[in-house]
Order: structure tokens, then sequence, then C-alpha cells
């Protein structure tokens, strides 16, 4: 007989997925979105895995758990039958994915039983192979949003810096055109809510270093330096001056000083509340069993790898005006062309864990001073 009649008598003579008769509780589910399911199917006192009891009911049966659990591997994984991928010469075109590597994706920290049961919950014919939609070939949306992105540094890094937006280089349908990739990244943050007010009246400090113990007195003298004198910054490019700034003292002091003698902080308070991209605080990754939030979960997935390549540190060994070219980019396009208008971007400090920065885009002093009210300037020693 052929694969396909092979495959239907199969099919007929056992069903797709097994259960056993065992009961599973909230803490054994291990993950937050599980637990719930198991909360909210109650109907047994016992768990059969960690052999907890209580009085009340405390676990709901395997099926349940099985059941959903499977359904959230099959977004992700198919029998080959089901999918598009070409049957040739009595054979698929690629290998088939063992259950074992794929629970290797999805155990969030099962006992072994459970994990064992599931295993053996899967129909031993299946011919499973990765899918996006029951397409083989394609990627998910938050590999297309990371092929994308690295595009786009290795457009702006090694072949054309400013004329990438008219760039005409041919893609395939699923693919994010360097040219769009700042639009795409844009969405991302609106549909996500990274929008964010810093509100009136926030307190915030800036450091400046100096060669002796001079006493600074003025907003000019803490501000922005002078229009063509600012070095290259992680957001701001050589001679565009930003108004880095800290919310805590120790913060601003690590992102500006080594081992200088003399430094000057100071206190700044806003005058008004300003709207900021935060991306200091990106909402945590759904639960991968939350099928409704798998579009979220995407989008999410691609936005904290991204943030984590916007703040990862650079040497300071001169290349760092060109590896700091795509951060840069990014600001700017925030700066000039993002709506709704924005001040600036919040983002977590490098130098110090759990310190925040906000880069504000303003690079007049006269400018600034109309937002941030002077509090204090005080030099270290």
């Amino acid at each position: 007989m052929g694969y396909w009649s092979d495959y239907q008598i199969k099919q007929s003579e056992q069903p797709n997925l097994s259960s056993v008769n065992k009961t599973v509780c909230s803490d054994c589910a291990m993950d937050d979105f599980l637990s719930d399911l198991v909360l909210k199917n109650l109907c047994s006192n016992k768990c059969s895995y960690c052999l907890k009891r209580s009085e009340q009911y405390i676990a709901t049966s395997y099926e349940v758990i099985m059941q959903h659990i499977y359904k959230t591997i099959f977004l992700y994984y198919k029998d080959a039958q089901e999918t598009n991928m070409p049957y040739v010469e009595k054979s698929w075109l690629n290998d088939q994915v063992d259950i074992e590597d794929i629970f290797l994706d999805f155990d969030p920290g099962w006992c072994e039983q459970l994990s064992d049961d599931l295993k053996s919950s899967a129909d031993p014919n299946w011919y499973l192979i990765h899918h996006v939609d029951s397409d083989w070939i394609a990627l998910a949306e938050h590999e297309i949003f990371a092929y994308g992105w690295n595009k786009f540094k290795e457009q702006v890094l090694y072949k054309t810096r400013y004329l990438f937006l008219n760039q005409t280089e041919s893609y395939g349908s699923e693919d994010i055109p360097v040219s769009s990739m700042l639009n795409e990244l844009a969405q991302l943050c609106r549909d996500l809510n990274l929008i964010k007010e810093i509100p009136k009246d926030t307190e915030v400090f800036r450091v400046r270093s100096h060669c002796d113990n001079k006493s600074f007195t003025q907003f000019s003298d803490m501000g922005v330096p002078p229009r063509g004198i600012a070095s290259a910054g992680r957001m701001n490019p050589a001679g565009i001056s930003y108004f880095y700034v800290a919310y805590d003292e120790v913060t601003a002091i690590s992102e500006v000083i080594t081992n200088q003698e003399y430094w000057s902080i100071a206190k700044f308070k806003l005058k008004e509340n300003i709207q900021v991209i935060d991306f200091s605080n990106i909402p945590k990754v759904p639960s991968e069993f939350d099928i409704k939030a798998i579009s979220e979960r995407e989008k999410l997935l691609f936005l904290h790898n991204f943030v984590n390549d916007l703040s990862k540190p650079v040497e300071k060994d001169g290349r760092e005006h060109v590896d700091y070219v795509p951060t840069q980019i990014v600001s700017e396009f925030f700066r000039y062309v993002f709506l709704p208008t924005i001040k600036g971007l919040k983002y977590n400090s490098i130098k110090n864990v759990g310190g925040l920065n906000i880069a504000f885009f303003e690079s007049d002093n006269d400018e600034l001073e109309k937002i941030f009210e002077l509090i204090s300037i005080s030099l270290n020693n």
C-alpha cells in the first residue's frame, strides 16, 4: 500500500491522543496560564504527580491539561500531511521533529512523570514538522521581525548609511524591507502601548566631568554641549547633542564617571508632562500556552530581543561611533518621524542594574530650560 492508505488505516486504528486516568494540580502545571486552567477546571482533591491531598478540590484531570498543551503544540507543529510540504518519491521533503525535541521547547519544568505521560499521549504515527499556518517554510512573526532588524543593521553598518530609505532591493513576501523596518518598529511601539507619560515634577540627574574643581552654577553648565562638539553616544550621532539624564544619582554617576577626579551632578525637575517611548519596562512575554495572546507573544519576543540589542554594552575602542549607528538612526526616526510626537527614549542602564535613563532629543539649552528647572548643582569633592 502507499503512504496515504497506510496512514488512513493507522488513523482509524488508534486515537490521535491517548490519555491516562490521572489528575494534575496547579503547582505541577508549572506555567501560570496552565495553573489558571487547572483552577478553572478543578475536579479532584488529590494530584497524581506530587501526591498532594486536600479536603477541597486542588486538581483537574490530566485530559484537560494534555489537550490544551497539544492544542498549543499544534500551532507550531503538525503532521506533515496537514501542511503544504511536498511528498516526493515516497518520503517527505524534511525530516520529522521528534516529540522529545518538541517538548524541549514547551516544557516549563514539569516533573519527569508528567513529562513522560504527555509525550506518550502523542500519536506514534505522526510525522511532525514545524509550520506557520500549515506552511512548512514560513517564518514565525518574531522571526520575521528579527530578520528585518538584522538586515537593517547590516545595511546601515556596512552598505549605505543615509540612503537606505530609498533602497529598491527585492524581498520575499515575508521579509520586512530595510526601508520599512523603522515604521514596523514604530507600529509595534504603538500596538504595545510603549508611549508613556513622565509627569511634571519628576526629578532627574545629570553628571558632567571636568579637569579641576571648578564650580558650575548655570543651566548651560550642566546642559548639552555646544553645537558640533558632542561626541557620539548610544542614541545621538557625533555633533548632535542629546540631553541624557538618570532617575537617580548613582545611575547618573555610573553612566559618566570611570576614574575622573572631578565631576559635578545636577538635579533637574520637569516643568511639564512629557511623552517618551519607554523601553525600560516592556510587558512580560505571555505564556506560550495562552493561545489568545499568540500575536502579542510574537511581537514581545522580538521586542525584548530588540531592546537587549539596543542597550548591549559597546567597547570604547574607537569603533563605538560605528557600533552606535543603528541605535542613532532609530533615535532620529523617533525624534523626527514617529507620531504621536515624543520627547525622548527611556531605557535601562547597563552601568547600574535597576537604574533608568532617558535620552531627551532636544539639542538646545534654551529649549531645555523651558522643560526642566535646575534645582541644584554639587561638586563631588
